[in-house]
């Protein structure tokens, strides 16, 4: 899900399939930059490099790079390419 119109007023449920690329993967996050109000994130996801080995990995990396006073939730899952292989991991401020 994601804002359709720039104020947010309206969202869009997308489902997007991407071709299975070792070492790539793409991104959907909450918000498009800081600002006041928090502009909703709007777009295509963002392709970003992997070099973590696994999902628990990745999901400590990208949780660390956040600011930690808006930090909520975060979903993370590795397929491998080769066997389809999930490997998922979820992060919630309220549990750790």
């Amino acid at each position: 899900m994601k804002a359709e119109t720039p104020d947010g007023a309206r969202c869009r449920r997308n489902f997007y399939n991407y071709e299975p690329e070792a070492g790539a993967a793409h991104l959907i996050h909450t918000y498009k930059h800081d600002g006041s109000p928090l502009p909703s994130f709007c777009g295509e996801p963002v392709r970003i490099a992997l070099n973590a080995p696994d999902a628990k990995t990745l999901a400590e990396e990208i949780w660390a790079s956040l600011d930690e006073n808006n930090r909520v939730s975060l979903f993370v899952r590795f397929i491998g390419c080769a066997d389809g292989a999930e490997d998922t991991f979820i992060i919630n401020r309220h549990t750790r």
